[in-house]
């Protein structure tokens, strides 16, 4: 059972970032309601060779009903960041998932 989908593109490249609504759509028949879904930009350390802007990141995660990050981890940075949240949504849908067991018995 799946708990969550990182879509990792990079952030210098348009086509691999295009590639992840195909991604997106290849996984939707067989992913639950409740996976948590990601798009994580990664070799933000190329500052003068990043192709998608935040505009874009946000409209397509918006449409896409995803949530992102923007990475580089070459230069370890958002990594912490990322994982913290995901340690801490994961946590959260966990304690959601162990109170309704519990009032279902």
């Amino acid at each position: 059972n799946e708990n969550c989908i990182l879509y990792v593109y990079d952030a210098s490249n348009m086509d691999s970032f295009n590639s992840l609504k195909l991604w997106k759509e290849s996984f939707k028949d067989i992913i639950s309601s409740n996976c948590l879904e990601y798009y994580v930009g990664n070799k933000l350390d190329l500052e003068r060779k990043v192709v998608v802007d935040e505009t874009t990141l946000k409209n397509t995660t918006k449409s896409l009903k995803c949530e992102y990050f923007q990475v580089s981890a070459q230069q370890n940075k958002g990594l912490e960041e990322m994982m913290i949240t995901l340690a801490n949504k994961y946590y959260s849908s966990y304690c959601d998932f162990l109170l309704l067991s519990k009032s279902l018995s």
